[in-house]
C-alpha cells in the first residue's frame, strides 16, 4: 500500500531569535505513518462498504432478473406442452408489453392448434369408419379383417397358436 500511494512529508523550517539577534534554526520533517494508516483505515472502510453494495445490488439484479424471466419460463413450459398435445392458456398475462404479447400470442397459437387437433382427430375417425367398416351393416370389413390377421400373425409371442373360420 506505501508502495502504491507514495506521501512525501512535509518539512518545516523556523529560525529562532533572541530580541534582534538570531539564536538558531529549527527544521521539523513529518513522518507519513500516521496518515498511511489513516489512509489504510479509511480505505479498507471503503472497501468494505462498496463491497457490501455490490453484493447486495447483485442480489437485488439476481431476483430482479427472476422475477422478470419467469413468464420466459411459463411460455417456454406452454411450448413444451404443446409439443406433447396439452394446449394450455396463459391466464395472468406478465405486465411488460413485449411479454404480454408474446403470451397472447402463444393462447392464440394453443387455441387454434386444439381446434386444428381436434378437427382432424375427428376427421381421422371419420375416414377410419370408411377404411374398415361397411357402410350399410357398420360391421368390420375385409380390410380390417386383413389388417387384424397381419397384425395377429406378426405377433407370434402373443398368438402362437389359432385357427380361422371362413363363411
Amino acid at each position: 500500500f506505501v508502495r502504491w500511494i507514495p506521501l512525501r512529508a512535509p518539512a518545516g523550517n523556523a529560525m529562532i531569535m533572541s530580541g534582534w539577534r538570531q539564536a538558531g534554526r529549527i527544521s521539523v520533517e513529518t513522518h507519513p505513518g500516521h496518515a498511511y494508516a489513516e489512509l489504510w483505515q479509511n480505505f479498507s472502510g471503503i472497501l468494505i462498504w462498496f463491497s457490501a453494495v455490490y453484493l447486495f445490488g447483485v442480489f437485488l439484479l439476481l431476483v430482479l432478473l427472476r422475477f422478470l424471466l419467469n413468464p420466459l419460463q411459463m411460455v417456454e413450459k406452454m411450448a413444451l406442452e404443446i409439443g406433447r398435445r396439452e394446449f394450455p392458456v396463459m391466464k395472468k398475462p406478465p405486465w411488460s408489453r413485449e411479454l404480454r404479447r408474446v403470451v397472447q400470442a402463444m393462447n392464440r397459437m394453443s387455441g387454434k392448434l386444439r381446434t386444428s387437433f381436434e378437427e382432424n382427430e375427428a376427421s381421422i375417425e371419420v375416414l377410419r369408419n370408411h377404411a374398415y367398416r361397411d357402410p350399410v351393416t357398420q360391421t368390420a370389413n375385409r380390410d380390417a379383417f386383413e389388417s387384424r390377421l397381419t397384425h395377429l400373425l406378426q405377433s407370434p409371442d402373443e398368438f402362437s397358436t389359432g385357427a380361422l373360420y371362413l363363411l
